[in-house]
């Protein structure tokens, strides 16, 4: 959780994340690690 505390810390100090936008994950690379399959979420 320490990545969610760092978050929060930025957006408290500098109102933004724009910071941490490069250490993030894609959404794509969230769906991959937890084997989530976009096509089947529609059927």
């Amino acid at each position: 959780m320490k990545a969610m505390e760092d978050a929060l810390l930025e957006l408290k100090e500098k109102g933004t994340q724009k910071g941490l936008l490069k250490k993030m994950q894609t959404r794509e690379e969230l769906y991959k690690l937890i084997g989530y399959d976009v096509k089947r979420r529609h059927l």
